[in-house]
């Protein structure tokens, strides 16, 4: 989720002011999919923005952080740290699918945490499908999962390798 200041509520504060507002917004945002996302701090996973889209800040896993000053910066994917997963590219396939499909195991042993808004699709991925790993543009989640048996690309974040 993607929270973007276009009235200049918050972009002018900063520390605890900044990440107290986080809170408020993000709460009354989830107030209105809490039937869809029903564990906060596992199923929402949001990023804060100016309106000049600058990182702010971001909610992840039940905590409410400030963006880091030299991430910042970093606004294009040619600029970004280098990826540490080994095995991109295709011939992947999936091994195992994890608390309906939060978490997708491939042959090689990887286990991929995924996007919110893209669990629904992976509920209904099967194992043996077929699956190319992919650099994706975001920095919370910085790869992609392309199923080749059903179409879908989904945003993950490497767990283990």
């Amino acid at each position: 989720m993607e929270v973007r200041d276009n009235r200049d509520v918050f972009s002018y504060k900063s520390g605890i002011a900044l990440l107290d507002e986080f809170k408020i917004q993000l709460e009354a945002i989830y107030s209105f999919v809490q039937t869809v996302a029903t564990d906060m701090d596992a199923d929402i996973v949001a990023k804060f923005y100016s309106e000049q889209r600058i990182p702010l800040g971001y909610f992840y896993q039940g905590e409410y952080y400030l963006w880091p000053r030299e991430k910042q910066a970093i606004s294009e994917p040619s600029k970004r740290p280098k990826r540490s997963y080994s095995g991109l590219g295709g011939g992947h396939w999936i091994a195992e699918k994890i608390e309906r499909g939060r978490q997708i195991k491939l042959e090689d042993g990887s286990l991929w945490k995924i996007s919110v808004r893209h669990r629904l699709k992976t509920m209904l991925w099967e194992t043996s499908q077929q699956i190319t790993v992919a650099e994706n543009d975001d920095l919370l989640y910085p790869y992609r999962l392309i199923n080749h048996n059903t179409g879908d690309a989904v945003e993950v974040e490497l767990v283990s390798e």
